[in-house]
This record gives structure tokens, sequence and C-alpha cells, in this order.
């Protein structure tokens, strides 16, 4: 099972965060040897921080309408993805035990399971597949 992890920056860590604070040295240490943990778990597959929401733009899609482009920053966000890792783990437990180990003093992380194309009904999964075939993997 894969499941994406998101960093949830809130509260006084949002604004520090949109404010374009980096963390200190000693917390990317301690994020950093999360990461080891998680290369040598075999569970890695991916992981990014994101640029503060005046760098982003969201496009907001409603049924007969052009998409509507909005550019950050969100300053009415309450909450806003700060980074993420995608994984792979046996099981939804085994994500949670393993998360629970983010070197965090506080703030939030966001565990979400990933669709992988066997999950999908059989119509929707006859097309994910064409296209998985196109880019030359399974879909996962």
């Amino acid at each position: 099972m894969r499941f994406l992890i998101m960093v949830m920056n809130s509260g006084p860590s949002l604004a520090a965060y949109e404010g374009g604070a980096q963390p200190d040295v000693a917390l990317v240490q301690a994020m950093m040897k999360f990461n080891e943990e998680l290369l040598a778990a075999g569970a890695w597959i991916a992981a990014e921080g994101l640029h503060p929401s005046s760098k982003a733009a969201r496009i907001s899609f409603a049924k007969g309408k052009q998409p509507k482009v909005t550019d950050g920053p969100f300053t009415e966000a309450k909450e806003l993805v700060g980074g993420y890792w995608i994984a792979r783990f046996a099981t939804k437990q085994a994500a949670i035990d393993f998360v629970s180990r983010v070197p965090f003093d506080e703030g939030d992380v966001v565990l979400r399971e990933i669709y992988d194309i066997g999950d999908r009904p059989d119509d929707v999964k006859a097309v994910a597949l064409e296209f998985a075939e196109k880019l030359g993997n399974s879909g996962k």
C-alpha cells in the first residue's frame, strides 16, 4: 500500500512557513535521520518540501465556467501542506506506527492511502491500465 504523508502547517507554524522561515539545522538533521530510516525500511518512494503559498496558484473549477486562477498567498487558509513523503507500507497501521516517529515537537501529519489501479472498478481500471501501458508501467 502506498501512502501520501502530508506535513501540515497551521497556527504559528503556518505564519512562519508563509513568511519564508527555514527550519533550524537540528530539525533538518533529525528529518534526514528519519528519512534514512524510511529508506532502510524499504518504504521510501519520494519526499519534498514545498515553497510558501505566495509562490502558488489555485485553479478552481465550476461546471459551465472557465477555470478560475487565484495566485497566492492564500491568507484565508487555516492550514497548508508544507511538505510530503510518499512511502509504501504493508498496512495502514504499519504506516501510522512508522510516521508516529517523525521528529516534530508540534503540528500535524496527515496520512492518506494512494489508490492503485487494482483498487478501481473494472471500467475505470481498463482506462487507467491503457494509460499506464503508455507510461511503460503498471500504474503503481
